[in-house]
Formats: structure tokens, C-alpha cells, sequence
């Protein structure tokens, strides 16, 4: 039975309808309430961005990611960036309908937001949690140091600085006292610990850990 849109008089032989409106009719109030500017925010410094609080890659799956998330639409499954260029969006919207998806292309004027993330805002003023201090044979030194950078530039961590002193030693400046533990666990170091207070945040006392490793010289 042939069925005819009260809204247009389009006749379900020609078009697809779900329910009693044809697909048109449906898609035409379903981008009335769609927003048709968007701000999506990133850091200047890394150019990550962010998505649901969090900072990630930026990449273009990743910035599909941040369009859906920032035009909040109810009963949307996805939105897809079909084109892009500096002040608006060609974008592809699926959107459920009555147990059904129907998919449709939308123009969105969007802004990017300048922002710095945690991160670059822990590096950029030399934040750290830890102090490893080396001490001994240079080559040792230079081994473990190779060790420790890439370790915790893989798990997203970093050191703010290093300091050589004149006997030849280094002081490194990490940014996660609690990757450092687990470093020295999995290489099966046992280094001379201490702690510093540094501020209290809620009540609680939070302190910097200071490692010291002294490697020898071969005999």
C-alpha cells in the first residue's frame, strides 16, 4: 500500500519513508535542531585535541571524534567530515529514527579554541614529581638515561630537566614520580630513596621522591 507524506504529499513509491513521514520530511526537522556552530577546543603547543576532557592525537578519526562530541546530538551513531576548511564543515550525520538510521550531509560552521594542555603546561614550567640523581661510571649513566627517557616518553610522561654536575653526574627532573617506581622495578634497580613535602592539595601532603643510583667503575 502506497503511502503519502502529510507533510510534502511524497508517495512511498518513490521515496523511502519510515514510519508515516517520508525520509526527506524527517531529515529536514532533524537538522533543525542540530547546532550550526561548534567550537572544538586543542593545545596550541602539541595541536592535540581535546575530546570528552582528555587530549588526544589529531588525527582526522580523531577529529570526527571531537566534531561528534562537540555537536552533542541525541540518537546520533556517528558523524563523519566528508570536507573541511577554515571556518566550516561539510559533515555526514547517522541518525537513528525509529529503530532505523538514516544518513544525511550538514554544513557546520565550527572554531577552533586555543588552549594549553596539562601536559605542555607541566613541561613548559618545569613541573616534576622526581629527582633521579646519577652518580659513577659515565657509561652507566648515559645507558640508564637512554632507558629512562624512553620509558616514560612511551607511557606519556617526561623529563623538565637534567643537570650535569662537574663530578659528572646527572640530575634528571621527572614529571611522574610513579613511572619511576615502576621502572625501577622492572629493571631491577634498588636506588637509595627520600622525600621532600612540597605543597599539600586537600588536606593531604604530597612530596617529591628523590633516587639516587651510584654505578662503579670497573675494576
Amino acid at each position: 500500500m502506497i503511502k503519502y507524506c502529510p507533510l510534502c504529499n511524497a508517495s512511498s513509491d518513490k521515496i523511502h519513508f519510515i514510519g508515516e513521514f517520508c525520509e526527506n520530511c524527517l531529515i529536514k526537522d532533524i537538522k533543525k535542531i542540530i547546532k550550526k556552530e561548534v567550537k572544538i577546543e586543542f593545545c596550541n603547543r602539541c595541536n592535540r585535541l581535546k575530546v570528552n576532557g582528555e587530549y588526544i592525537e589529531n588525527t582526522k578519526s580523531n577529529l570526527n571524534a571531537a566534531m561528534f562530541s562537540a555537536l552533542d546530538i541525541k540518537r546520533c551513531k556517528s558523524v563523519k567530515i566528508n570536507s573541511i576548511d577554515e571556518k566550516f564543515a561539510n559533515i555526514n550525520i547517522t541518525y537513528l529514527i525509529d529503530d532505523e538510521y538514516v544518513k544525511f550531509d550538514d554544513i557546520i560552521r565550527y572554531k577552533m579554541i586555543h588552549q594549553i594542555c596539562q601536559e605542555c603546561y607541566r613541561k613548559s614550567s618545569g613541573y616534576y614529581e622526581a629527582i633521579v640523581q646519577l652518580r659513577g661510571n659515565k657509561q652507566h649513566i648515559d645507558t640508564i638515561v637512554n632507558k629512562i627517557q624512553k620509558f616514560v616518553e612511551s607511557r606519556g610522561a617526561f623529563i623538565s630537566k637534567i643537570e650535569t654536575l662537574d663530578n659528572g653526574g646527572l640530575d634528571l627532573y621527572l614529571s611522574d614520580k610513579s613511572m619511576m617506581k615502576t621502572f625501577f622495578l622492572i629493571y631491577k634497580l634498588n636506588p637509595k630513596k627520600s622525600y621532600t613535602l612540597y605543597s599539600i592539595k586537600n588536606g593531604k601532603k604530597v612530596f617529591r621522591n628523590t633516587y639516587f643510583l651510584k654505578f662503579e667503575d670497573p675494576q
